[in-house]
Order: structure tokens, then sequence, then C-alpha cells
């Protein structure tokens, strides 16, 4: 179950597993806003409904 918080150890299977999740729901998602650590590495990444 996909619950507000949940953290993934990358973005692929974090993306991997809401999409599927959303599919079975029936809705799209989309990447939003990303921040970037003092190094410049992405440290973490919205994943979002894609609906209008």
């Amino acid at each position: 179950m996909l619950a507000l918080g949940t953290s993934f150890d990358t973005l692929g299977e974090a993306y991997d597993f809401s999409n599927l999740y959303s599919w079975e729901k029936g809705f799209g998602i989309r990447y939003r806003k990303s921040i970037l650590n003092v190094e410049r590495t992405k440290c973490m990444q919205e994943i979002v409904c894609g609906c209008a």
C-alpha cells in the first residue's frame, strides 16, 4: 500500500512502484519538483498524480 512518506532506495524503484499502483487504481503519475543537496545531487523527487 502506498502511503505518504514512503521511501525507496532508488528513484526508479519508487517510480515503478507508484506507476503500478496508480495503474491498478486507474490514474497516472508524473514527476514534480526535485530538491538538490549541497553537492548538487538530487536528494528528493516528488511523484504526483498526473490528473489534470
